[in-house]
Formats: C-alpha cells, sequence, structure tokens
C-alpha cells in the first residue's frame, strides 16, 4: 500500500465524513438566502461576492473533477490497485 497520508483509509473516510457533516448546514443556510448565480438566477450585474462569471463548459469540467480524481486518488491507494483484476 502506498503511504500518501499518515492516516489510515478508515480514519481518512471518517475525517471526510466529519467534514461533510459539518459543512452541509453551513452550505444550506448560505444558499437559502444567497440567490445561485446561474441558470435562471443569473443576472447581467451580479454581486461581487460570485466573481468573474466563467463558461459552461469549464464549469461542469471543474464541478466534476473532484469525483474523478478522488475515485483515481482512492483506488491507486488500494493494496490491489496494480492486479489484472484488482476487485477480486
Amino acid at each position: 500500500m502506498i503511504d500518501l497520508l499518515p492516516v489510515t483509509p478508515a480514519e481518512w473516510y471518517n475525517a471526510q465524513l466529519l467534514l461533510i457533516a459539518v459543512l452541509s448546514p453551513i452550505v444550506f443556510g448560505a444558499l437559502m438566502l444567497l440567490p445561485a448565480a446561474y441558470g435562471r438566477h443569473k443576472k447581467e450585474r451580479n454581486a461581487w461576492w460570485w466573481g468573474p462569471g466563467i463558461p459552461t463548459r469549464t464549469a461542469w469540467i471543474i464541478m466534476e473533477c473532484p469525483s474523478s480524481l478522488g475515485f483515481a486518488v482512492i483506488y491507486f491507494w488500494g493494496d490491489r490497485a496494480l492486479e489484472l483484476a484488482p476487485l477480486f
């Protein structure tokens, strides 16, 4: 197993769950108070805190990167990552 972090996979998983549990109510509250600046809510001139707009395709790629890269990191972190059939 490749030691990328000084924690076990179980500790890493639990830390991620805790982070999601802490951040979820904060993000939910913020999104209930502030209208999202995309889609039907996008205005010609948005508030300064939204920052500059980016093209839709670029935004989609950025949005999808964490799941793809996260899967790759966890997959190659496993004990059997480079075997012919690592799931068995």
